[in-house]
């Protein structure tokens, strides 16, 4: 129900993507001759089958790696046995091994998800209906993003825990979330940062279709191990680079570095649903004009995908804030998020420190959007 109640804007997202790529008069076609609503429903969703399966297969990706909810309730899940396992053993091969069964259905879900990803793509013919088309879409696919899966989740806890919150105010300490503020906003933004120059990189290489498919499923793994995994073979290899990892390890970096990777596919895949728009026209004149790939990134992609970007970096945001077990495995010395504090305090048995711990992490979460209203409201009244 939890799991339902999170991410049933991503099916929604995807299928309202899906219909807009469909034929505009085949859809006034079904209008005219008079089809029902359930008729014409049904045979959408028959044209959509394949953004609605995607869809299901990230139901199932983040329910499966889903550890917060599971501590939060109580219910002992593969990733929350896993973590226990971690924390008596704090070796890989063994955490590997139990992973082995999750490890092949991710590996089945990146065949499954290159195929589906390349049967979505569609190409139209010339650049300007393609500009004009995406000033409209991608502005209102980005807002779609923005106000479905960073609204309703952290949404979903405002209305919730604000009440126990009233109900426990007396036993909510300031000073025990306040100190935590700073750790989580810098893990943030370096989050972001990393991820901004992730997608950067990512587009530099996308003229070459290898490369791109490897960086689809490099990245799609990296997203959908279990997060012990992720953050134990990251602590092993920046371990062994002795002194020269010291820095990296004792800071807010490390933490940020993990959730950059874990949750760069998923601005990527955003991305990459812009950059597949993009007609074999204009990759065709760039190569004639003889493009370098930064060029072409800097004054043909970044442009053109600013929507889907930003969308896709203020996921990683949002993610990173209310990430815990990677934070827990890899907690630097002194630095504590407020998610990992806020599970603390559910451990300790206080309800509204939890309370006011999430309602926290959800605003946070919704600094973005609220920065971007703001910024909209006030630019429109200049206007």
């Amino acid at each position: 129900l939890v799991h339902s109640v999170s991410f049933w804007p991503i099916p929604a997202l995807l299928s309202w993507w899906g219909f807009l790529k469909l034929d505009r008069e085949m859809v006034d076609q079904l209008r005219v001759e008079g089809v029902s609503i359930i008729q014409s429903s049904l045979f959408l969703c028959r044209l959509n089958l394949v953004p609605i399966s995607v869809s299901m297969l990230l139901v199932v990706i983040f329910s499966l790696g889903d550890i917060g909810a599971a501590e939060l309730l109580q219910v002992n899940t593969f990733p929350v046995l896993l973590y226990t396992e971690l924390n008596l053993i704090r070796t890989l091969g063994p955490v590997i091994r139990m992973s082995a069964p999750l490890l092949v259905f991710m590996a089945v879900g990146i065949a499954i998800w290159t195929s589906l990803r390349d049967r979505i793509r569609i190409e139209t013919e010339t650049f300007e209906p393609l500009a004009a088309q995406d000033r409209w879409i991608s502005p209102a696919y980005s807002r779609w993003l923005l106000s479905l899966l960073v609204l309703v989740g952290p949404g979903t806890v405002l209305a919730t825990e604000s009440v126990q919150i009233v109900r426990d105010l007396s036993t909510i300490h300031l000073p025990l979330l306040t100190e935590c503020l700073s750790a989580s906003i810098w893990t943030g933004i370096g989050a972001v940062l990393l991820g901004a120059l992730f997608l950067q990189c990512g587009l530099l290489a996308s003229g070459n279709r290898s490369v791109a498919w490897t960086i689809d499923c490099t990245s799609f793994l990296l997203f959908a191990i279990p997060a012990p995994v992720l953050a134990l073979g990251l602590l092993k290899m920046f371990s062994s680079m002795g002194r020269i990892a010291l820095p990296l390890l004792d800071s807010f970096w490390i933490l940020s570095l993990a959730c950059a990777i874990r949750f760069y596919w998923v601005a990527w895949s955003l991305v990459q649903s812009g950059r597949d728009r993009i007609p074999q026209s204009l990759e065709d004149r760039m190569k004639t004009e003889g493009l370098s790939a930064w060029q072409r990134t800097r004054h043909i992609f970044n442009p053109l995908l600013r929507p889907q970007i930003m969308a896709g970096l203020t996921l990683v945001w949002a993610l990173s804030l209310g990430e815990v077990t990677l934070t827990r495995i890899l907690q630097p010395p002194g630095v504590q998020t407020l998610a990992a504090r806020t599970v603390n305090f559910m451990h300790w048995g206080h309800d509204g420190m939890v309370a006011a711990g999430l309602v926290t992490v959800a605003l946070l979460e919704l600094l973005p959007l609220l920065v971007y209203i703001g910024w909209k409201s006030v630019w429109g009244r200049i206007q």
